[in-house]
């Protein structure tokens, strides 16, 4: 096996393809957030709280993904491929069992719990309606993240930009097709908005199931054979690694939530100008998340690889691609913001208010590409556990000070969003004391 390179090239050829495909994702929201704000009000707000919902559960896969990458990449770097196909195996009967139980999770729901979380009636019809279709999704897209997860780590992700490229080319016409009634077919509002993501993710499942079936069925991985393996030990293994990210994912999430809740009880103007701001942190976040799963990889790689001296380059070289990533995503919010301010708001004071939280916002994102690198090689050299003690440690002051600043004292919404500030110096902090002090680069798994 070649050694992994850490030249600049090499880590770009893993991480913009994964960047190329969140940025593609980010595209598919805007759109059906534009086709259902067309349908009607109700439409979009039922299917959004669905969403949500569905985006949470999610995490389960996500987190399981992450564990199962890590793992993939510390095999691959070690040279032990057969061990490469049995936790892939692993990883996909359990990422079946896992659809299964999200799905039972949101029946319960559905039967006795969401009625009690909405007063409006048509906004709990329109969600119910939405999730009785979105919720077969847990069998396709938790299994197509174990997938991805494999190519994440041996570091081959180019195809992902194919696979997830299509899936979004395929939810854009079906939604135009599904939700609108368009070319003959019916006009099913927010219930084709459902029917058309899954379909183009059940597409999206074929498209790489084949795609690996036809290159890999052969290699030395034996991804096939994998499948029939049963082994308790592996099992745990994912597990262990997988479960402080699903749960670590999970509440990250529901703070994100949690914070425009609060943020509600300010006022309708802030709260519209955070949901702005938000649109740019994922933007943004387009390319930190790319280069946060490429750090996983590079990191696990290397230490399999025993070469621990040259992680200290690795990572100054993540940080500055990553740095300039954000910086060229996001340097609007500071040279030019008033002009997008321009297009939300007529009202002069509330453009600058809106230009003011972006300049804020945009100096807690350059943080952010930095200090989430550091909580990534926490995480890509196994210590998963540490990862999310940390990080559940900073979302607990960045709590405290969101609720000063919203519910005990109101401040205007630029200072509300400095809490980023606290939450991300806060993770720094504390990554840089870890990995000063523990033994990270020889962590066995």
């Amino acid at each position: 096996m070649k050694p992994l390179s850490i030249g600049y090239r090499s880590i770009l050829s893993i991480a913009l393809p994964l960047s190329l495909g969140a940025f593609v994702q980010f595209l598919v929201v805007l759109t059906d957030n534009y086709f259902l704000s067309r349908v009607s009000e109700n439409s979009i707000n039922g299917a959004g709280n669905g969403g949500l919902l569905y985006i949470t559960a999610i995490m389960l896969g996500v987190g399981l993904g992450g564990g199962t990458q890590i793992l993939i990449a510390r095999r691959n770097g070690s040279e032990d491929f057969k061990n490469v196909g049995i936790i892939f195996g692993t990883s996909l009967r359990i990422s079946i069992v896992a659809g299964a139980f999200c799905w039972l999770i949101f029946r319960g729901l559905d039967q006795y719990a969401f009625q009690y979380w909405l007063k409006s009636a048509d906004i709990l019809q329109t969600m119910r309606e939405f999730m009785d279709i979105r919720t077969y999704g847990f069998f396709v897209y938790i299994p197509t993240l174990i997938i991805n997860s494999l190519y994440m780590g041996i570091g081959k992700t180019r195809i992902l930009t194919l696979s997830m490229g299509l899936v979004a080319g395929l939810n854009i016409v079906l939604d135009w097709l599904l939700i609108f009634g368009n070319a003959g077919f019916p006009a099913m509002g927010h219930q084709g908005a459902a029917l058309g993501t899954l379909i183009a993710e059940i597409g999206g499942l074929i498209f790489i199931s084949i795609y690996t079936w036809r290159t890999y069925r052969n290699s030395h991985f034996e991804l096939w054979k994998g499948l029939t393996v049963m082994n308790p030990t592996v099992r745990r293994q994912i597990i262990s690694l997988s479960l402080p990210l699903v749960i670590q994912q999970i509440i990250a999430l529901a703070t994100w939530s949690c914070f425009y809740f609060l943020v509600e009880k300010v006022g309708s103007t802030p709260l519209k100008i955070s949901h702005i701001v938000r649109n740019g942190y994922l933007l943004a976040f387009v390319a930190i998340m790319g280069i946060s799963q490429t750090t996983r990889t590079i990191v696990s790689t290397l230490i399999a690889q025993n070469r621990q001296s040259e992680l200290r380059l690795a990572i100054k070289r993540l940080m500055i691609i990553n740095l300039i990533g954000a910086f060229l995503l996001c340097h609007w919010m500071i040279f030019y913001p008033q002009p997008i301010a321009a297009l939300f708001f007529d009202n002069l004071a509330d453009q600058a208010q809106l230009s003011l939280t972006f300049r804020i916002v945009f100096f807690a994102i350059m943080m952010a590409s930095l200090v989430l690198i550091l909580l990534n090689i926490i995480e890509g050299s196994g210590k998963t556990k540490a990862g999310m003690f940390i990080e559940l440690t900073c979302i607990s002051i960045y709590l405290v000070f969101v609720y000063l600043t919203t519910v005990y004292s109101q401040q205007p919404i630029h200072i509300i969003w400095m809490t980023d500030y606290i939450y991300f110096g806060a993770l720094g902090l504390i990554s840089i004391l870890y990995l000063r002090r523990s033994n990270w680069r020889y962590n066995t798994i």
